[in-house]
């Protein structure tokens, strides 16, 4: 791996660490492994600063990566964290045995639900994340190309613009609780039958479940189809997931939190 600039106090303490570039996933950052530590790097912005707001105080409260230092330079923010152990849930050995899949993901979900959001330092409700949402709109932030097929063109909206004006004219009720918000299978780490910790925290906040549960149930659909390169899986049964929650499908908010994550 080339080498890459860091601020001199991140530098200082990832000295003799051999980092290996992590490719699985799509959020933007640059996030190096190494054998004890995990270093990422992208543009600072809102979610690098909550990023770091949100593992402080979860440290004792979740398995989430604990911040070892936080340092930004030129627009850049390098988040230096703790490597937690396990495997990806997209990984072959649990995309294989669907059933201990969603015995997983149900017990990731729980996990998240039971934080105490009392003093939770990160808000994610749809005020806020709205107004986060205009303001990407407004500076031409969102990649139509990396969305859904469908949502934007000849059946879906005319562009960002009126998705945005549709998802604030239809805002549905909200259940309120800890949520990840981008719960997809590469985000949770398991080994064996336990969970291991949630990593990609920047979005993490109180906020509606579905906004969790509609992004983990597409997650958990497209794997196992194999859109992402492997081969395809029978299991996929949303409702088997929800019922081990003690939920049914929404279907309402189950659309409206995928099309808002299409501004993100």
């Amino acid at each position: 791996m080339e080498m890459i600039w860091l601020p001199e106090g991140i530098r200082r303490q990832t000295e003799g660490e051999r980092f290996r570039e992590e490719t699985i996933g799509a959020s933007g950052f640059r996030v190096l492994i190494g054998e004890e530590t995990v270093l990422k790097i992208g543009p600072q912005s809102g979610e690098t600063e909550r990023e770091r707001r949100v593992l402080s105080w979860l440290e004792g409260r979740l398995p989430v990566p604990r911040l070892l230092a936080y340092e930004t330079a030129e627009g850049r923010a390098y988040t230096l964290m703790t490597r937690l152990k396990g495997r990806m849930l997209c990984d072959a050995v649990y995309l294989d045995d669907p059933e201990r899949l969603r015995r997983l993901l149900a017990q990731a979900l729980e996990q998240l639900a039971a934080v105490d959001t009392a003093a939770c330092p990160c808000e994610q409700r749809l005020d806020t994340v709205l107004e986060e949402a205009r303001r990407r709109v407004e500076r031409r932030q969102v990649d139509t190309a990396a969305c859904e097929p469908g949502t934007f063109g000849p059946d879906g909206f005319r562009d960002p613009e009126a998705l945005l004006v549709w998802l604030e004219a239809n805002r549905p009720g909200e259940e309120l609780c800890f949520t990840h918000g981008d719960l997809c299978l590469p985000n949770i780490l398991a080994e064996g039958d336990r969970i291991t910790g949630f990593i990609d925290c920047g979005g993490m906040g109180t906020a509606d479940r579905w906004r969790d549960l509609a992004l983990c149930l597409r997650s958990l659909q497209k794997n196992l189809a194999g859109d992402y390169g492997g081969p395809r899986r029978d299991g996929y049964a949303p409702d088997a997931l929800l019922a081990a929650l003690g939920l049914r499908m929404d279907t309402e908010k189950y659309r409206y939190y995928l099309l808002l994550d299409e501004l993100f």
